[in-house]
């Protein structure tokens, strides 16, 4: 499990094969999801509060949630491995 350094938001499985749930103050708004070098990553809503990442390459990649506040969390790390691994 990962946590915002503002422990605002949690991520988990983690690491993942790309699908990860969400849990902590966060609003109904999707994520936005950054790769190492700042592409954003397209997300997609799997159930509540569990998305998919679909073909997304192994590596590591940030999430970022908005607060009921209206204010955005600090980034959560997500690392994705290879499905072959099954996660381990």
């Amino acid at each position: 499990m990962s946590r915002g350094w503002d422990a605002e938001a949690m991520v988990f499985p983690n690491p993942s094969v790309g699908a990860f749930c969400l849990s902590g103050r966060w609003t109904s708004h999707d994520p936005v999801v950054w790769d190492a070098v700042g592409r954003e990553i397209p997300v997609f809503r799997i159930g509540d509060g569990s998305y998919s990442l679909g073909n997304a390459a192994p590596g590591t990649y940030f999430i970022r949630l908005m607060d009921r506040r209206g204010h955005l969390t600090s980034p959560v790390r997500l690392v994705v491995v290879d499905s072959a691994a099954g996660g381990k």
